[in-house]
């Protein structure tokens, strides 16, 4: 019995420690919309879906010192419309939900 009780304090103490040490993080929502709807959403090289899109980002503890979360650069395209760069810029004290409307421009023919 005694055994027991000292592998529980162990235990509890190490959950004490190590429990405070989580970094900081805020899930941030950003819904992608775009004028006409089902264009690609590109990050870099990597094809995130269609619009309307919901796209989850984390803020950090270094962001949640700056107020606000910088979203990296989006590709918005689609058949026969010139693509679009979108930059986000998120107020974590706005909340966590928020909406990026695109209107893109069909090419010239």
């Amino acid at each position: 019995m005694k055994k027991q009780v000292s592998v529980i304090i162990i235990m509890a103490i190490a959950a004490g420690l190590f429990g405070g040490c989580a970094e900081y993080h805020q899930d941030c929502y950003l819904l992608v919309v775009s004028e006409p709807t089902e264009a690609e959403i590109w990050k870099g090289d990597y094809y995130l879906g269609k619009t309307p899109r919901l796209l989850c980002f984390t803020a950090t503890k270094e962001d949640k010192k700056k107020g606000s979360l910088a979203v990296p650069p989006l590709i918005i395209k689609k058949e026969d419309y010139q693509s679009q760069a979108v930059a986000a810029e998120i107020d974590l004290d706005g909340g966590s939900k928020w909406e990026c409307r695109v209107v893109l421009e069909p090419l010239p023919e």
